[in-house]
């Protein structure tokens, strides 16, 4: 029986959950029989079973880069040396030690400059991992941008001493190789790790939303913390009503929205907020924040059409040929949407209007038959795709590699 520590998952979101999810579907279905211990940030929605553990995660973020990166090197001189080795950290090495694979767990981009202050708690995990003589799998993350030659010199040692990389976009895989040096063959620039598990059916359990939900069109926004500004967040904010009103008094249909942030990236608040300030609240809907992504993943392909501000609820529309407007924030939305041929209806946060996603959506919405007939050529490729990172850790663990 083989056994796998997941390390660096985060968890706050339904899109990271689903990614995990998903990961641990592709191992199962690839690996009979392995039992994963899984170290998680936040809460998430995984069943603690028998083959999968879950177990609280180490956190160093917050503050400066100097305090970061101190936290990582007492954490790991605790690892190493057992001074002042906390139970948390004993627990760890425990886990590790009896690893036949680690992984570091999709999502991201958490190596590069996009979230510096999670990076030292990414690295210091992987570099547990690596001290135990443990080969390691970098996962279908995102990753980069790569701008500051320190980091640059940490990145490159750390990423050439793992068992294998994988990312799930073309775009993270030129950019590891243009700034670090680390090429990534092409059969280990995969997909995004959601697409491999299928997509449930409506269960009786979803009935009374799955009604609500039918013809309607899906609007999933950012979190306001996104922006650096409090202009910038109010005149998101504003964009947002615009395009509720929009939808509701020119579409003439009703707006779906569904929760992507719990813990402390819960996002309900400003979706009931929304609603509110709707001119027709009886025509807006916010699903119940506690539903996790595979029973969300089931109702986005009830929807008429999708306005998706965030990355996996654009994924989870798109699989499913539901017409859509994916507006980019990094670099992995406009990734996966140019590999499903979709880059025109891929916008981009800084420039995004209302009569952009109108005009977009109007445009998805009239060819929506043509799209779901390109798609249903392009979508087989992209879940093996996204399979193939499973096979590739089956093949690692099995020394076949």
């Amino acid at each position: 029986m083989k056994r796998i520590v997941v390390i660096n998952q985060h968890g706050s979101n339904r899109g990271d959950e689903a990614a995990c999810r998903a990961m641990i579907y592709g191992l199962q279905q690839e690996i009979p029989g392995c039992e994963i211990d899984l170290f998680v940030m936040y809460p998430l929605a995984i069943e603690d079973t028998d083959t999968v553990r879950l177990h609280p995660a180490i956190q160093l973020r917050g503050g400066t880069a100097r305090r970061q990166i101190l936290r990582a090197m007492r954490l790991l001189t605790r690892f190493w040396t057992g001074l002042g080795r906390t139970p948390e950290v004993s627990h760890l090495r425990r886990c590790l030690q009896a690893a036949d694979l680690v992984i570091s767990a999709p999502g991201g981009p958490y190596l590069g400059e996009l979230y510096p202050y999670t990076e030292m708690e990414v690295m210091a995990h992987l570099f547990a991992a690596l001290s135990l003589g443990k080969p390691v799998m970098i996962y279908a993350p995102s990753m980069g941008p790569f701008n500051i030659p320190w980091r640059n010199r940490l990145r490159r040692w750390l990423l050439r001493r793992m068992a294998l990389i994988t990312v799930r976009e073309q775009r993270s895989a030129d950019m590891l190789a243009t700034s670090l040096g680390v090429a990534i063959p092409p059969e280990q620039v995969t997909c995004d790790s959601a697409l491999q598990k299928p997509v449930e059916p409506c269960g009786p359990e979803l009935q009374p939303y799955r009604e609500r939900s039918e013809g309607a069109v899906g609007l999933i926004p950012l979190e306001l913390e996104r922006f650096d500004t409090e202009e910038k967040a109010e005149a998101y904010r504003s964009l947002l009503q615009q395009v509720i009103e929009w939808i509701v008094h020119d579409l003439n249909r009703s707006v779906a929205m569904f929760p992507q942030g719990y813990g402390a990236w819960r996002d309900d608040p400003l979706l009931q907020e929304l609603k509110a300030c709707s001119p027709d609240p009886s025509r807006v809907i916010v699903l119940p924040e506690t539903m996790h992504s595979d029973h969300q993943q089931s109702l986005i392909g009830r929807l008429a059409g999708m306005i998706s501000f965030r990355y996996h609820p654009g994924i989870f529309a798109v699989r499913q040929a539901v017409p859509s407007v994916v507006i980019a924030y990094e670099h992995k939305a406009r990734g996966f949407m140019a590999a499903a041929g979709l880059t025109d209806a891929c916008l981009d946060l800084s420039s995004v209007t209302l009569e952009s996603i109108r005009d977009v959506l109007l445009h998805e919405l009239a060819h929506a038959e043509e799209r779901a007939a390109t798609l249903s050529t392009r979508l087989d490729p992209l879940v093996e795709r996204s399979r193939r990172t499973s096979v590739l850790a089956a093949r690692l663990i099995s020394g076949a590699r």
